[in-house]
């Protein structure tokens, strides 16, 4: 007990461990003892009574202005600390977007500090905005985009983002979109491996390090190359290009890359939530055997594609194919050399057409062709070759090398028909006349008044 008693007497003494409005209350009472033993020591040696009052008139005086002096040295500090702690409370329960400034005039410490405390809230709730509209962006590319935006706000002009493409070798420059930034020249769009930040997970910096990286060649100019690391893996990388004639000298790079560095933290949980949204949606609509878009797809997109479309006043070229004799190929060979023969279809369409077009697996043996700005005459050139490639695979069987060919039909929206399933099923109809006419040909599709041969399905 008595370690404790003088525990509380020295804080006591010393006016620790107590609120600031307990400190100068004691404070007075002690500066208030001591004047009354000075005005009674002054009283006692005083004969005149005229001394007396004025000893007492005094001590009131001075009494008024300790008060005073108290209570404006206790409110200029506890109004601003409490304004401070409620605001912390704020940050600590998560509310970060309804932050307000601590108003404090005073040239002081205190004001220093409402000061710094203020440019410390705007920081918490720019991230805190960032962070709430980044998390409604439907793609991983609007966040990207919005990165790049706030890193060129923040005055790093000069930067551009890769991201890792599921299956791909290479990187993609996502911002900025076009990709007419390339310090790097070709390297990191060819192959990740090539990024010294990409293949260690780890920042490389030029400036501690001269020429740590043998890709970039911009002379008199550093660089830092951050990677985006997302569930356990480099899902990306962000180059800051700074000195010499391209952004802020290094001093100046600095801090605005540590003010950069917190809303790239804040963005990576959002970007890897995105990534595994993409990933469980793109396996949603894709085929697991052939790895094409299936119906779900085109039932899910043909809304927006045909909306395009009609906007652009442009045409869509559709070409609906079939594998000839496939139910032989399953029944001869087996359901797996069916399916070996599907991924190779598969493939064959793939290479043939452009990145923009959208290879569907329709259903069975069956795939669907949208090319886009493509008309009649277009695509049926494009489906003479898709027919010549798949014609020129090859599939081993083990026992024997087996060729296959396809059908196919052609038509085009919304010049055949207004409805897109309507034009679809047109290019069905030009399929099944190419498959009574003898298959392995393509035929368009053409209305029944101007001559077309359609088979009666």
């Amino acid at each position: 007990m008595a370690p404790t008693l003088l525990h509380q007497l020295f804080d006591l003494v010393t006016f620790r461990n107590m609120p600031i409005r307990r400190k100068f209350t004691l404070f007075v009472l002690g500066v208030s003892l001591w004047y009354f033993v000075i005005a009674i020591a002054g009283i006692v040696h005083q004969p005149d009574w005229r001394g007396v009052i004025g000893i007492i008139v005094a001590m009131v005086i001075a009494h008024a202005l300790l008060i005073a002096f108290a209570y404006a040295a206790t409110r200029s500090l506890t109004r601003p600390l409490n304004a401070i702690n409620g605001q912390v409370r704020e940050i600590t329960a998560g509310e970060l977007t309804d932050l307000e400034h601590i108003h404090v005039h005073a040239q002081d410490e205190v004001g220093e500090l409402s000061v710094r405390f203020n440019a410390l809230l705007d920081a918490l709730r720019e991230l805190a905005t960032f962070k709430k509209v980044i998390e409604h962006d439907d793609t991983a590319d609007d966040v990207f985009g919005r990165l790049g935006q706030v890193f060129h706000d923040k005055g790093l002009h000069h930067h551009q983002i890769f991201a890792a493409e599921e299956g791909q070798q290479g990187l993609r420059a996502v911002f900025p979109p076009s990709g007419e930034r390339a310090w790097c020249g070709d390297a990191l769009l060819e192959s990740a491996a090539q990024c010294r930040a990409f293949k260690t997970a780890a920042p490389v910096e030029s400036e501690a390090f001269p020429s740590i990286c043998k890709h970039f060649d911009v002379t008199g100019c550093q660089h830092r190359c951050v990677p985006l690391l997302m569930g356990g893996a480099t899902r990306g990388v962000v180059q800051f290009v700074y000195g010499g004639d391209l952004g802020p000298n290094p001093a100046e790079f600095k801090p605005r890359f540590e003010v950069a560095s917190r809303f790239l933290h804040e963005g990576l949980p959002v970007l890897e939530a995105r990534r595994l949204t993409d990933t469980l949606r793109d396996s949603a609509v894709r085929d697991g055997l052939t790895g094409v878009h299936n119906r779900r797809f085109l039932e899910e997109a043909q809304g927006q594609i045909t909306a395009l479309c009609k906007r652009r006043q442009a045409v869509l070229g559709i070409v609906m194919c079939d594998i000839d004799h496939f139910k032989r190929v399953n029944d001869d060979h087996g359901h797996g050399t069916g399916d070996t023969v599907l991924r190779n279809v598969a493939a064959a369409l793939l290479s043939t057409v452009r990145t923009s077009d959208h290879v569907i697996r329709y259903g069975g043996e069956e795939f669907l062709l949208l090319l886009h700005d493509t008309d009649r005459n277009g695509a049926a050139l494009v489906a003479e070759r898709v027919r010549e490639a798949v014609a020129l695979r090859e599939t081993n069987t083990g026992s024997a090398t087996l060729k296959v060919t396809i059908s196919l039909g052609v038509a085009e929206f919304p010049t055949d028909d207004a409805s897109f399933w309507e034009v679809v099923h047109h290019a069905d109809e030009a399929l099944y006349a190419a498959k009574h006419s003898g298959r392995n040909r393509v035929v368009p599709w053409t209305r029944p008044q101007e001559g077309a041969v359609v088979a009666t399905v």
